[in-house]
């Protein structure tokens, strides 16, 4: 009898740790965190880029830049993305010289490569892209967001307004399989 009696309480520790287990285990683990997308475009020019030129950023796209850096540069920001054309490579300089982070060109007719090299970060990732007037509102909604406020172009589709330059689009991507929706934030910075 004193067997029995002995071995019931190992008994029921063992079914209580059996079923608390997973939930310790789960405590334990690490959750995914989600990528976060910084979608901007480029500041004001000194030219115009519509007789196909590549315009430098003007002095009021220059103090814009640095406006950007000082809004991010405590963001955590783990990678620099712009078009292949000056004026966006310049919007990031100021952010890429105090995150101390190279900026990387994309291709801006090639959206589908860039929503591939984004939905490959890491998770807790913070990219920043820097695009155009007709590219920003493509990649936010290629990401999942929908952009308010925009122009209908024929040939590009929705367009921030040509002189529409602080819109700045935050998107949280949640981590892969989950069933949380992507979220939108705009704000504006600058002027």
């Amino acid at each position: 009898m004193k067997t029995i009696l002995h071995r019931r309480p190992w008994l029921a520790l063992c079914a209580v740790l059996s079923l608390l287990l997973p939930s310790i285990l789960r405590m334990d683990a690490e959750p995914t965190e989600p990528v976060t997308v910084i979608v901007v475009r480029h500041a004001e020019t000194a030219g115009s880029s519509r007789t196909g030129g590549d315009p430098k950023l003007s002095e009021g796209g220059l103090e814009r830049a640095q406006e950007l850096a000082k809004l991010l540069e405590h963001a955590g920001v783990t990678h620099l993305y712009s078009s292949q054309f000056e004026r966006t490579k310049a919007v990031l300089g100021p952010l890429a010289e105090v995150s101390g982070l190279e900026v990387e060109s994309l291709d801006a007719s090639a959206l589908q490569e860039q929503i591939e090299r984004i939905q490959a970060l890491a998770p807790g990732s913070v990219a920043v892209i820097a695009g155009h007037s007709n590219t920003v509102p493509a990649m936010v909604l290629a990401l999942g967001g929908t952009p308010e406020r925009t122009e209908r172009h024929p040939q590009y589709g929705p367009m921030l307004a040509h002189t529409e330059y602080g819109r700045l689009f935050q998107l949280t991507l949640p981590p892969e399989g989950s069933t949380t929706k992507v979220k939108l934030l705009e704000l504006h910075y600058g002027e």
